[in-house]
């Protein structure tokens, strides 16, 4: 279906029908237009009120010109004829060239009115045409249409100028014109069907097109336009969409369109749209064509100032290269539902092509690469500010793109975007649309736009228009003409043209301002109501706003007015600027911000009340039943609603922002990363918002995986808001309620370290990552994301940045950073490392630029290091030569001896490093240009230093001592650990170490001493980074990010291991450290010697076994409180306690019963290694990998065994299951006694869904039997899990979170953390107990 044009032709006499004509092209034609556009039709309608031009009509070449346009617009015809017979011309108000053209029209001469010579020609007796000497005879048109206007103006007194306007009564022969009028309506009636219809004359309205006819003129105006009580606009509707329809049948809009299909036709829509009067930029088009034959692999990138015609450029050059062998896939911004996000535009990019992705933000970034790679053809993207967080793409789009693919991408150059244009520079071609400075750029857009609508302005408008300042801005152009073109009275135009002022916002606003004025054809909401309350609350929305959203705004602010009404109001004043609305995924909003911008000043005294109409609206969209409980998932409603209430009622907006109930809701539907944000709109935070705030900072990871778990969390912190809405109706349905067990607490029996006083304030996981690096006085951290590719993190929010750091497409192995992170460095695995540069705007991060590249010494044992001031850099640059790079240049220094640095620090006047070399390691220190070695090591290697604010050093070394040196390498203290520590980072009073590859920290006060602890958060593989900044602690590693803050409390810490119950006295399983347990019962406490880090337990009466990795076994006698060491017979992999005993499993696969040797089965011919014991009542359940020649030949290798516990303790098999490779290893199990399900959780899911979940299989033991059992998906942590079932809630910890699903179902119910995070699930009982990292005990309840 191709697109084509409908030309209408509008007949009737001028001055009497301004109301007629005003009607047509105000409020029928722009709705006609979207029901064309929907075909594939581009509607124009020819409107001749003015666009006869001064010369033509001077030349008596105005008949002419009408002739012409009817044939221009031949088949269609639309005539309305009144009371009034019009214009009758003479044969001195004829050109001759117009007898040449038309040598028939010597008939109608002094006979005929020009109306009436227009239907002649039209249809009744087309006259003939001469066209370069050719005779052309017109055929009638096949559609035409008549409409009568009955006679309005019976018993209603007009003014003298009023009949001279409305009647014949200024004609020579006032009788004879009003009989030469009838007798013509009857020859039309005689051979065409006529619609004849009614309107009223309303003396108190006003016709501002005849303000320059005479005193009184502009007085009084028709109105109600009907026929027999239907409106006309109704019937024209109807009659003018059955004529199109019978012109081009083949043009009908296509049932059924997807979503894509759809985009795709409102893309194609608004291309037609722009290419309205475009005129050739050669240059600019020339520049482009040269770019898009070329053989380049660099992105295109176009700017201009706002309104210059970048989008009317690239529509231009789209329509140019439709046709051509090269595929053109565009995308302009904001045009189409699916392109006013930038995860929608490139769904549909992808889709379009059929290309695969992962429906995943941060993967579509990490992929991008490849994902362009099966594109060809040239992808254009316009408008890419217009999206939300749009520029930040220059940041991840790839700075050399795939063979086959060429991109231009558009964007409005400002403030905001001239760090990332600056920064694109260094990789991108960048060309600028200049304005436009000669006088006939401005006269080809006006005369191309004014020609599609047969219209020309005189040279005297011209040079007026031409003159004005805005006028080389062409969107200043666009706005003035498109509101021209609906102007109807000459005489006005110059004015009218005047009126625009200079500048696109003034251009704008004159719009609004006409819109108020225009005739309103909705008589119950007048234009001066509703224009205000329309653009004025579109003014206020951040992202446009649904129809519903309007009407909701509109039945509030005109409670008497009907739903219907409203709609065709707004419908209406849309239309009229349809050319500068955008569609944004279903809601309208501006294209152009100099439209917003005019709208919000012209309406700024609205802005309060629009405010709270909208927040009114939103809230009533999120907690639809009034009741503040906000039970409707709606993230859009939920988002908006903080913004407006604040921008209405701080007070209001700041409440809301303590609301646990909003919150819960806010978290649940889009985590907390924009509503971290939301509290800088609180001028002064009161101490309970900064509470919530901090929450929500510490838990931004948890609240943007886990639904409905604000609120649960918050009472687990304690929150004040929490506790108080516990007895509220409007409290969360269902929520998860941990209450802190009394216990004593851990109890000192030896010379234990004291506890590491730090409190988590926020932690976030990562993924994939090698390298990573945190500033030494700036709030941010960075990582890898993937080759080529840095991100970085604002540790204020713990939120992600959504710009990418574009870096060398190489392996990096480390990042290092100034002190303020205004510069980075990243090394890759080639020897070579790139400096890059940020930009900042304020704390803003707007984008980066790489600046050099250096090679580097690559140490054979281990990574390089680098060292930044904030005005040099510091590194190896060969096996004897230590470099510093400056803005001076770079200055090499000789090192003492050959060797490979290993640590190194600058501070004060100073830098120090450890230079290991052949015969050990050599501390050394750099003044000015020298390297002066000030200590030797020759038995352990320096793994961590720094330097401390009083130029003292503080080193690690690898025989797990950390030592405090003076600069002349003096020794002036140490501290010996257990473990030798890899990070070392000043805070105050002393230093913060982290031991190597290990959840144990250690602080030491250079005064107090040393404490120590182990933090989840603190688990790495091979990197990690840390800074002291602002009395805040941060972290990075290849696994968390995190910050804490120093306390006072350096209480005794050890970990909770497990809890149970000796009748009545809780038992408590502390681990000291990797050799070391603590068993504590009430006050009584004894210590367990291990060889291992990993343990297993097991009750056998009043007895606790403990067994370790290597097969030592100790037996903590729990009535006397003592401990035997023994051997077990062999290394038990998997211990589970039974009624009087255990069972265990040895390497072998061979199971066995203590204390007695009960019979039991041998699944060693399933060749089982992981094996996995539980007992759950008078069941057995064993979990292992196969490798049996069954396991293998199936592909199943992962086996489960039910067995049956008999009286005597033997085992009577149930059970044997396989299951597939693809649902992936067995995590763990659990049993509820109640419904006498079991559970059986696998690592990856079997329905092989694209984001990878874990799998439970559930059901009863018959079902299990029978292979009837469910399986679900579903989400939680891979990380420290266990699982427990209370009633009818399944338990699952994970990651320190515990989430609950409803037993039967496992229909996911909420999620809660706690500051300490949780760690594992212990089952007692009935209860279930949650134990924290910070060893405290808590039973979980669900609560409903």
């Amino acid at each position: 279906m191709q697109w084509k044009t409908v030309r209408i032709f509008i007949s009737s006499t001028f001055n009497d029908m301004h109301a007629e004509r005003d009607f047509l092209v105000k409020y029928v034609f722009p709705e006609l237009a979207v029901w064309c556009e929907a075909r594939k039709l581009k509607l124009i309608d020819i409107d001749l009120r003015w666009g006869v031009s001064t010369a033509d009509s001077q030349a008596n070449n105005t008949v002419m010109a009408c002739l012409r346009n009817i044939d221009e617009s031949r088949p269609f015809f639309l005539c309305f004829l009144g009371q009034r017979r019009g214009w009758v011309p003479e044969l001195r108000d004829i050109s001759k060239s117009t007898y040449d053209n038309y040598p028939g029209i010597e008939e109608y001469v002094g006979k005929s009115s020009v109306t009436e010579l227009e239907i002649e020609h039209a249809l009744l007796q087309p006259m003939l045409r001469m066209v370069a000497g050719e005779r052309l005879t017109p055929q009638p048109v096949d559609h035409a249409l008549f409409f009568f206007r009955n006679n309005p103006f019976s018993g209603t007194a007009l003014s003298e100028v009023q009949r001279n306007i409305y009647t014949n009564a200024a004609a020579t022969d006032p009788a004879l014109a009003d009989a030469e009028l009838a007798s013509f309506k009857d020859k039309v009636r005689s051979k065409w069907s006529v619609c004849e219809y009614d309107c009223t004359w309303d003396p108190a309205a006003r016709s501002p097109e005849l303000q320059t006819e005479g005193s009184g003129a502009a007085e009084g105006r028709l109105m109600n336009f009907a026929v027999n009580g239907v409106p006309l606009k109704d019937i024209i509707l109807d009659a003018l969409k059955k004529e199109i329809a019978g012109e081009f049948p083949e043009n009908r809009p296509v049932a059924g369109q997807s979503l894509l299909e759809i985009d795709l036709e409102q893309q194609e829509q608004f291309v037609m749209q722009c290419a309205e009067g475009v005129i050739a930029r050669e240059n600019d088009l020339l520049v482009l064509n040269e770019y898009f034959s070329s053989h380049s692999r660099q992105p295109f990138i176009l700017t201009a100032a706002a309104g210059l015609g970048k989008t009317t450029l690239l529509a231009d050059f789209v329509l140019r290269h439709r046709d051509s062998d090269k595929c053109i896939t565009a995308r302009f911004c904001g045009a189409s539902d699916l392109s006013s996000s930038w995860f929608g535009l490139w769904k549909g990019i992808f889709a379009q092509h059929g290309i695969p992705f992962r429906e995943d933000v941060a993967e579509i970034k990490r992929d991008i690469y490849n994902l362009l790679s099966q594109l060809r053809g040239t992808l254009i993207i316009d408008g890419v500010d217009q999206l939300a967080n749009g520029v930040d793409m220059l940041s991840w789009l790839p700075h050399e793109l795939p063979e086959g693919i060429k991109l231009i991408i558009s964007l409005k150059e400002d403030a905001y975007a001239r760090p990332a244009l600056e920064a694109a520079s260094q990789y991108a071609i960048i060309h600028s649309i200049e304005p436009f400075s000669a006088e006939e750029d401005k006269l080809c857009l006006i005369n191309e736009y004014l020609k599609r609508y047969f219209k020309n302005l005189d040279e005297q408008h011209m040079r007026i228009l031409c003159q004005a300042k805005g006028s080389e801005n062409p969107l200043f152009l666009k706005v003035v003409l498109a509101s021209l073109r609906v102007f109807g009275a000459y005489k006005q135009l110059e004015s009218a043209i005047a009126a625009f002022g200079d500048v696109p916002v003034s251009a704008f606003d004159a719009v609004l301002k006409s819109l108020e004025h225009d005739t309103s054809y909705v008589t119950w909401i007048p234009g001066d109501q509703c224009v205000p309350v329309l653009f004025g609350l579109l003014a206020c929305a951040r992202n446009g706003l649904t129809e519903y959203e309007l009407l909701y705004c509109f039945r509030k602010k005109f409670p008497n007015v009907d739903e219907e009404t409203v709609r065709v109001a707004l419908r209406v004043y849309i239309r009229r600027v349809r050319p500068f609305i955008a569609s944004r995924e279903g809601r309208i909003d501006f294209l152009y911000d100099s439209f917003r911008i005019a709208a919000r000043e012209r309406y700024v005294a609205n802005l309060e009340s629009n405010h709270k109409l909208l927040a009114a609206c939103f809230a009533a969209l999120c907690d639809p039943q009034g009741t503040g409980a906000f039970t409707q998932e709606a993230p859009r409603a939920l988002t908006e609603l903080a913004y407006h209430l604040c921008q209405a009622d701080i007070s209001l907006g700041e409440a809301l922002l303590c609301n646990c109930a909003y919150l819960n809701a806010r978290c649940s539907a889009c985590g907390s990363g924009e509503l971290i944000s939301d509290y800088d709109m609180l001028p002064n935070l009161r101490d309970d918002a900064k509470q919530i705030r901090s929450l929500l900072v510490r838990f931004s990871d948890v609240f943007s995986k886990y639904k409905n778990a604000f609120f649960s969390t918050a009472l687990s912190c304690n929150i004040s808001q929490a506790r108080d809405m516990l007895q509220a109706s409007e409290r969360p349905a269902t929520y998860i309620l941990a209450k802190r067990v009394t216990a004593p607490p851990y109890s000192q029996t030896s010379a234990t370290i004291s506890g590491l006083p730090l409190r988590i304030l926020a932690s976030y996981k990562l993924d994939k990552t090698v390298a990573v690096c945190v500033p030494k006085n700036a709030p941010l951290a960075l990582f890898s994301e993937a080759i080529g590719r840095l991100r970085l993190i604002d540790l204020d929010t713990m939120a992600v940045d959504e710009k990418v750091i574009i870096t060398s497409l190489k392996r990096p192995l480390d990042i290092f950073t100034s002190p303020g992170g205004q510069h980075i460095v990243i090394t890759y695995d080639d020897e070579t490392a790139e400096i890059i540069r940020l930009h900042f705007v304020g704390k803003k991060f707007v984008a980066s630029q790489s600046v050099a590249t250096i090679d580097y010494y690559l140490p054979l044992f281990s990574d390089a290091i680098f060292a930044c001031s904030d005005a040099a850099l510091w590194y190896q640059k060969d096996v004897c030569t230590l470099a510093k790079l400056d803005a001076g240049g770079e200055l090499l220094v000789s090192l003492a001896e050959e060797g490979e640095i290993t640590a190194f620090a600058v501070g004060g006047a100073f830098a120090a490093f450890a230079l290991r070399t052949a015969t050990g390691v050599k501390l050394c220190r750099m003044d000015k240009e020298e390297v002066l070695v000030i200590g030797e090591f020759a038995d352990s290697d320096i793994l961590g230093l720094v330097i401390l604010q009083a130029g003292d050093l503080v080193i690690s070394f690898s025989d797990a001592t950390v030592r405090l040196f003076d600069k002349r390498g003096e020794e002036k203290g140490r501290i010996n650990l257990a473990i030798s520590c890899a990070l070392v980072v000043e805070v105050d009073n002393g230093v913060f170490c982290v031991a190597e590859r290990s959840r144990k920290a250690f602080l030491w006060d250079l005064q107090d001493g040393v404490c120590s602890g182990e933090l989840p958060e603190l688990e790495y593989n091979r990197k990690i980074s840390a800074s002291y900044y602002g009395g805040l602690l941060c972290v990075i590693s290849d696994q968390h990010v995190l910050t804490a803050s120093v306390t006072e409390d350096k209480k005794l810490s050890a970990l909770l291991l497990s809890i149970f119950f000796a009748g009545e006295d809780l038992v408590q399983v502390f681990q000291v450290d990797s050799h070391t347990l603590q068993v504590q019962r009430g006050g009584q406490a004894v210590l367990v010697p291990v060889d291992s880090a990993k343990v297993s337990l097991a009750r056998v009466e009043n007895k606790l076994l403990v067994f370790d990795e290597i097969g030592a076994m100790a037996i903590v006698d729990l009535g006397r409180m003592t401990v035997q060491r023994g051997v077990a017979k062999f290394r038990p992999v998997s211990v589970a306690s039974a009624q009087d005993g255990y069972y265990c499993a040895d390497a072998a696969g061979f199971l066995h019963y203590f204390p007695s040797e009960a019979k039991l089965p041998s699944p060693s011919s399933y060749m089982l290694s992981s094996i996995s014991l539980h007992v759950f009542g008078d069941m057995l359940l064993l979990t292992g990998i196969s490798t049996s020649a069954r396991a293998a030949i199936n592909n199943t290798p992962y086996l489960m065994l039910l067995f049956r516990i008999n009286t005597d303790n033997s085992l009577t098999p149930l059970c044997e299951r396989y299951f597939a490779k693809d649902r992936g290893m067995f995590i763990d199990a659990c049993f509820s006694e109640a419904s006498q399900r079991l559970y059986v959780f696998f690592s990856t899911p079997y329905s092989g869904s694209a984001i990878s979940m874990p799998t439970v299989s559930f059901g009863t033991v018959e079902e299990f039997v029978n292979s009837q059992e469910k399986q679900m998906d579903v989400f939680f942590e891979r990380k420290q899990n266990s699982f427990c079932v209370s009633e009818n809630t399944l338990f699952v910890c994970g990651g320190g979170v515990v989430s609950a699903f409803e037993a039967s179902s496992l229909k996911y119910l909420g999620a809660i953390a706690s500051a300490g995070g949780f760690r594992s699930l212990v089952s007692g009982g009935s209860a279930v107990y949650a134990l924290s990292g910070s060893s405290d005990i808590y039973t979980l309840q669900r609560k409903c």
